[in-house]
């Protein structure tokens, strides 16, 4: 049976069926918005080739949460009976709504963040068919015309590179389409990162270059006919836009991504009309989209406290090209946290409605109970146990003069330590005054304080021990107390005393003499931003002899023992 020759029987129960309460999961109407991972539904519009068959929509919104799906069960006794279901997302958006208003929601504020040095990642997923490559397609042009041009702080401009390339569903398949699909290559460095070894990322300067890019790789993507679709998408396009700040160089990058996922079939749809080739790509493509769904489950559920090393939970990012690629945004060691948008597009149409039930179950499966919170019973060495007043109270009697207002207007201690690098020195960096070193020095010095408190007791002593020392040489001139071990400026370089020129006796050979004491031997620093950014080695083979008069300031860098470099404390 025909299910278009029964449209008015479908219109009429539908009509009925919406003027009922809706039967919702009330366990996913409870679960507690997570604003790092977001998951949301766009349903298409009816296309012209679907009315003109006599095709209704199954799938409508009926809250800006509630997305419910009505389908036409055929051939039952007593006639057509109506099937309904109905799913709660973090939002809804109907076919009326247009893509500026889901650019604004989700995409700019993944704009805003990676701008501050974070990793954002929007994913489109759903059937082949339904609309991703349409939704991916207006979202880069918007997003086109926001990034480039942006001003950053300081009035100049914001550095923004382009990479977009197409993940296959075997696990090392990849083509770079800003290179007329040239392979390159996915391998795992010493860090544990995958690079996309011989992949271009060029500059973009203007909204015009970055859309030209944009429409050649559209123009080279892996496309195939399907039962649902005669251009359906048979592989995982990416674009990356990295974003750097030309003013703070050590500043980390901003990544965006924006993925088009391959479109999605039920075998059921491929057994009977496809060739084994295209079974087994449907196969492999709901593969890998298992994975993706395994490990955007795996982060959302992750929490501060089982980040720890020992207690991470697994997360299978090896299974897929994606995940590999994508791994920073599901490692739970990460030192930054990603934030992630999931939109799931549904094809309304009746025939269709199976596969947007599909779509929406995995959706659903996205959204998880953020795990319940621990107790944190509050510890002054401990800045995950601090409240919004402790942080503030701290930058306050931190040396640096920063703005507390800004930096922590109603951040908690476990909040600040999860802000992207770039943000926190910026935020600190807004106060008269204070200059970016001394906001990398304090960040440095909340870190080792977070570090350390997860180390013990230990690490806790050794603190007070230094507090010790520090209150002693308070108030002290600091040239008056020059003394071996002490750290010193001269001419923009590090240097560490380590004695007077005349303990060397003649042996020495500097030339210098010592009149009145002041002229001492010193080791020189090198630095160590090949291992940690901010980082210092100390070099004691190299010397150099310094008169008091030469020194312009003391410095404080403090010794990590684990990675054996010193860093610029307070």
């Amino acid at each position: 049976m025909n299910p278009a020759e029964h449209t008015e029987t479908f219109q009429f129960l539908v009509e009925q069926a919406r003027t009922r309460p809706v039967n919702v999961d009330k366990e996913q109407v409870n679960l507690p918005r997570n604003d790092d991972t977001v998951i949301t539904a766009r349903i298409r519009p009816i296309l012209e080739h679907e009315a003109e068959k006599g095709q209704t929509s199954g799938v409508h919104s009926r809250t800006n949460n509630i997305v419910e799906l009505h389908n036409l069960a055929l051939g039952l006794p007593g006639g057509p009976k109506l099937r309904s279901s109905a799913f709660f997302l973090d939002r809804i958006y109907g076919p009326t709504e247009s893509t500026e208003t889901l650019y604004e929601d989700l995409t700019a504020p993944l704009v805003t963040h990676a701008l501050k040095g974070g990793i954002a990642t929007l994913f489109a997923y759903g059937q082949t068919g339904s609309g991703k490559t349409h939704t991916i397609s207006a979202l880069q042009h918007l997003l086109a015309h926001q990034l480039c041009g942006q001003r950053d702080k300081d009035g100049g401009y914001r550095n923004v590179h382009i990479a977009i390339f197409e993940l296959g569903t075997t696990l090392n398949a990849a083509y770079d389409l800003l290179a007329d699909r040239k392979p390159i290559a996915l391998l795992e460095d010493s860090f544990g990162e995958t690079r996309l070894v011989g992949c271009s990322e060029p500059r973009v300067l203007k909204a015009s270059e970055f859309l030209a890019h944009v429409d050649n790789a559209a123009r080279l993507r892996s496309t195939a006919e399907t039962v649902k679709n005669a251009q359906s998408s048979r592989a995982h396009a990416v674009t990356r836009i990295t974003i750097t700040d030309p003013v703070t160089p050590a500043a980390p990058d901003g990544l965006l991504y924006l993925v088009d996922l391959a479109g999605s079939e039920a075998l059921r749809d491929t057994s009977t009309t496809h060739s084994k080739e295209r079974m087994h790509e449907a196969r492999d493509i709901n593969t890998s989209l298992s994975v993706l769904q395994a490990c955007i489950r795996g982060r959302a559920l992750l929490t501060p406290e089982e980040g720890k090393p020992g207690r991470a939970p697994y997360i299978p990012f090896r299974q897929s090209a994606l995940t590999k690629v994508l791994k920073h945004v599901f490692d739970p060691l990460a030192t930054r946290t990603p934030k992630t948008r999931v939109v799931a597009c549904l094809a309304p149409a009746q025939p269709d409605v199976g596969s947007s039930h599909n779509t929406l179950r995995y959706a659903s499966l996205l959204r998880v109970p953020v795990p319940p919170k621990r107790e944190v019973v509050y510890d002054p060495l401990a800045p995950r146990t601090w409240n919004n007043k402790h942080m503030r109270d701290w930058l306050s009697a931190s040396a640096v003069p920063v703005d507390v207002e800004c930096v922590a207007p109603w951040h908690t201690g476990a909040q600040v330590l999860a802000m992207a690098e770039g943000e926190f020195d910026e935020r600190c960096c807004k106060a008269e005054g204070v200059a970016r070193e001394r906001a990398v020095a304090l960040r440095m010095k909340l870190w080792k304080m977070h570090v350390d408190s997860l180390r013990g007791a230990a690490a806790k002593a050794e603190e007070v021990v230094n507090s010790s020392k520090a209150q002693e040489n308070q108030g002290i001139e600091w040239r008056r107390r020059v003394r071996a071990g002490m750290v010193v400026r001269k001419a923009g370089k590090l240097l560490m005393v380590m004695s007077p020129v005349d303990a060397f006796g003649k042996m020495h050979g500097s030339g210098k003499t010592n009149v009145g004491g002041n002229c001492y031997v010193c080791a020189t620093f090198r630095s160590a931003e090949y291992a940690l950014r901010d980082a210092y080695v100390l070099n004691v083979w190299q010397q150099m002899d310094v008169d008091l008069v030469e020194m312009e300031e003391e410095v404080v860098l403090e010794y990590d023992e684990a990675t054996r470099l010193y860093f610029i404390g307070v």
